[in-house]
């Protein structure tokens, strides 16, 4: 099993980020930072020149706006549907024979609690990933199976690397056939996911 851990804010937009760098290319963000950089070498000097350099440290919280304006622009971007938790449709696995199912299914797995946050990350993820203009996402609203630690354990028990789940930690897994395999398959989506507590089911057992 995996090092139980939250899915922080961090390592969600630090997918996003590398997700906007891969679809349109490092170049605003190249002019954002050179931007910045422009702005408060150029501002400090100018300062200075005109016997003011005591309120330069004032262009560091105008670079910090501007971070933040791209910041915003990025999720804006990244997050094209905004009701996306509501587009997701929660199924609380309580059959014990139900995590078979998920097993031989090679269903693809997050290690989080189902949060508004969490859940709007992850349609918007799928959503947003297209190949020939085809989306990952197979249907309007997205499937998710919760696996809570209490019934993961009373099929399972502790896993080989004794790191048992609580109760209060889930899973959120999500069947294949919710994806469009034309675009990426299950295991891919996993092996990107990996930094953001993605994997198949199978590698928690």
């Amino acid at each position: 099993m995996k090092e139980p851990a939250e899915i922080e804010e961090s390592y969600r937009y630090k997918y996003i980020e590398e997700w906007y760098i891969h679809i349109y290319g490092s170049a605003k963000g190249v002019a954002v930072i050179i931007t910045m950089i422009v702005l408060f070498i150029g501002g400090t000097c100018v300062l200075t020149y005109f016997g003011l350099p005591f309120l330069a440290f004032l262009l560091f919280y105008v670079d910090v706006w501007i971070y933040c304006l791209w910041k915003n622009h990025v999720k804006r971007t990244f997050y094209k549907v905004p009701d996306g938790a509501k587009r997701c449709e929660l199924i609380y696995v309580n059959d014990i024979a139900f995590l078979d199912l998920l097993d031989s299914q090679t269903a693809l797995c997050y290690f989080s609690k189902p949060s508004d946050e969490m859940l709007d990350f992850l349609y918007n993820r799928f959503y947003s990933e297209t190949l020939n203009q085809k989306r990952l996402l197979m249907n309007e609203h997205l499937k998710i199976y919760v696996v809570n630690g209490r019934v993961f354990n009373e099929k399972y028990g502790i896993s080989k690397y004794d790191l048992p789940m609580s109760d209060e930690e889930c899973l959120l897994c999500i069947l294949p056939d919710e994806l469009n395999p034309e675009v990426m398959s299950c295991k891919e989506v996993a092996l990107r996911d990996y930094e953001i507590r993605g994997g198949l089911f199978s590698e928690y057992v």
